[in-house]
């Protein structure tokens, strides 16, 4: 089966332009159990400052710590959400579209997904030692797209690649604990108990229903288990760690665009920035505002070519699958710039490896 292009030009120049109205409305909340879906705030962790002049070492624990197995469960989580969330999304009876659609989203996704093709115009993939491009799946059912993509980073058997991912992970267990008023001991094993809260945004004239893990929130009291996260005071927050004395140029064209992408898709206000040695010794922590962020990186990349590039490939996608309406029926869109400039695609027209919705989902959709 041939790769045939589309028509979207991959070029930063062309991708200028303000910032339009997303609009990202936090709408629930679910946490993921050993690969399990729970309906709760189960995961949920608090912000937990250290003393100020603290240096922890980073590197405890690392000779213990097993890398977590991809679930392989694709999309299925967020589709669990939409199955125990029906009055969120459901059509209503008077609806134009009642028969033709079930639910209200014109696109269901990952965050994931949203923030990668973002990216995609500004991010120098030729350089990176993390991803060399992108493979994204679609297709529709029942007027609605679903967009599935793998986010599994290059494999790096090199110990010093590994143990400088591990001090992500390490800086952000360390900060975050399941009381705000308790601190966290740094011998405690890293762990991974994921927390997400789903959004809707307008890309365009779409509306767009997703998914993303949050890493903590901060709040000065603990909040209930089952409380409703869209009633809640709660601010969401992310956090990242970098080494001292790197490049800030390197920093701004690439890390920060990944940080204001994801960030800005997720209402996030603050991201915890580390610093830390070559050796692995956190030395301070700053807050960085996500709204300073497209600022102080214009000369690389603007927030507004970012969400236009998005709603253009959302676009193109809906064009081309205007007369699809199979579960099996794929759509397979891939962008590697080592190869081509690009982003191509290829249709698979029957049910194989490729198929991403579960049966169980598309029976709940059927009964709308």
């Amino acid at each position: 089966m041939s790769l045939i292009n589309t028509s979207l030009v991959i070029s930063s120049s062309h991708w200028k332009g303000k910032i339009s109205n997303v609009n990202p409305r936090v709408i629930g909340s679910y946490s993921v159990d050993e690969n399990q879906y729970v309906n709760s705030l189960k995961n949920m962790k608090y912000l937990r400052l250290p003393e100020p002049g603290s240096e922890l070492d980073l590197n405890v624990g690392f000779e213990t710590y097993q890398i977590p197995k991809k679930s392989g469960k694709k999309i299925d989580h967020i589709l669990k959400f939409i199955t125990s969330n029906p009055e969120i999304v459901k059509l209503p009876t008077n609806h134009p579209d009642k028969g033709k659609r079930a639910i209200l989203p014109d696109v269901v996704c990952q965050r994931g997904l949203l923030s990668t093709v973002m990216m995609t115009p500004f991010h120098n993939y030729r350089t990176s030692d993390l991803y060399d491009g992108w493979t994204i799946l679609a297709m529709k059912f029942r007027g609605t797209l679903y967009f599935w993509w793998d986010d599994t980073w290059k494999t790096h058997e090199d110990q010093d690649v590994q143990k400088t991912m591990y001090y992500g992970q390490k800086f952000r267990h360390l900060i975050t604990t399941e009381n705000p008023n308790e601190s966290k001991d740094i011998t405690s094993p890293v762990t991974k108990d994921d927390f997400f809260v789903t959004l809707t945004c307008n890309m365009g004239n779409q509306n767009v229903l997703y998914s993303g893990e949050i890493l903590g929130v901060e709040s000065n009291t603990t909040v209930d288990v089952d409380a409703d996260i869209t009633k809640s005071s709660l601010k969401l927050i992310e956090m990242h760690i970098k080494r001292s004395g790197i490049n800030e140029a390197g920093l701004k064209r690439n890390k920060y665009l990944a940080w204001w992408c994801k960030t800005f898709l997720m209402k996030i206000e603050t991201i915890y920035v580390g610093k830390r040695t070559a050796e692995g010794i956190l030395q301070d922590i700053e807050p960085l505002a996500v709204k300073d962020i497209p600022e102080m990186t214009k000369q690389f990349w603007t927030d507004g070519g970012c969400l236009k590039f998005c709603e253009a490939f959302l676009d193109t996608v809906k064009d081309l699958m205007k007369d699809v309406d199979d579960p099996n029926t794929i759509y397979e869109f891939s962008y590697y710039p080592k190869n081509s400039n690009c982003i191509q695609y290829k249709v698979h027209s029957e049910r194989s490896q490729y198929s991403f919705l579960p049966e169980w989902y598309i029976d709940f959709i059927d009964q709308l």
